[in-house]
C-alpha cells in the first residue's frame, strides 16, 4: 500500500541525505546533462593546432608587416578557406 519497503516514497524532486549536505553550486553542477558537449574539446584542439600552423607558415612567408598580420587573420578563419575551397574543387 505505501511504496516502497519502510514508507513512503520519494517525489521525482526529492533529495537524498547526500545531496542534502553537498552545496547547491555543486549539486546543480553535477546534476547538467553534459552529454552535448561530450566531444567539443577534440574539434576545439583540432582548430587549435590548425590556427598554430596556419599562423607559423603565413609569418614564415610574410614578406612585410601587414602580410604577416594578413596571415594572422587567415589563420583565424582557414576553416571557412578549406570549405570554400573543397567546395569550389567539387563543383558545388
Amino acid at each position: 500500500m505505501g511504496g516502497a519497503a519502510g514508507g513512503a516514497t520519494r517525489g521525482v524532486n526529492a533529495r537524498t541525505p547526500l545531496q542534502a549536505a553537498m552545496p547547491h553550486h555543486l549539486l546543480t553542477s553535477l546534476s547538467r546533462d553534459d552529454h552535448a558537449s561530450a566531444g567539443a574539446g577534440a574539434g576545439g584542439a583540432v582548430y587549435g593546432m590548425g590556427f598554430l600552423g596556419a599562423v607559423i607558415y603565413y609569418i614564415q612567408a610574410a614578406t612585410s608587416f601587414w602580410s604577416g598580420v594578413l596571415g594572422v587573420l587567415k589563420a583565424l578563419f582557414w576553416p571557412g578557406f578549406l570549405v570554400y575551397e573543397l567546395l569550389k574543387m567539387v563543383g558545388a
